[in-house]
């Protein structure tokens, strides 16, 4: 694990933070994003340095989200999805993760996430 495991960000009265499951070397912004070049991606300064690297090649994350508001803990799967065949990427091929399946009850004193939400994504 690295920095970009758990990112945090202060939104207002809300906190985010990213909790990463998969993320890796840095790829070529164009396998995902035909536009994203490395020169497009080294003028986008703030990418640097969680989101690319500084030769312009991006960073992958496979994630999901833990939003606090007030009294509220809301997990939101981004839902990679598991057991599909991706074979450009092999640390995702035929992934056996739990994600938001996995989340158990805190222990007493802390609230437990209340509220799980799953993004559709395609087989």
């Amino acid at each position: 694990m690295d920095e970009r495991t758990f990112m945090r960000w202060q939104i207002g009265d809300v906190k985010v933070t990213r909790v990463a499951e998969l993320g890796g070397a840095p790829f070529p912004g164009t396998f995902m994003f035909p536009e994203a070049t490395p020169e497009l991606v080294r003028r986008h300064i703030w990418l640097r340095p969680h989101f690319a690297h500084e030769d312009g090649r991006l960073f992958g994350s496979i994630h999901s989200f833990v939003i606090e508001s007030g009294k509220r803990r809301i997990i939101v799967d981004t839902c990679v999805g598991n057991d599909k065949p991706r074979s450009i990427v092999a640390a995702a091929d035929g992934l056996r993760q739990g994600g938001a399946s996995k989340v158990r009850p805190i222990p007493a004193g802390r609230s437990p996430a209340k509220q799980i939400v799953g993004m559709p994504h395609s087989a």
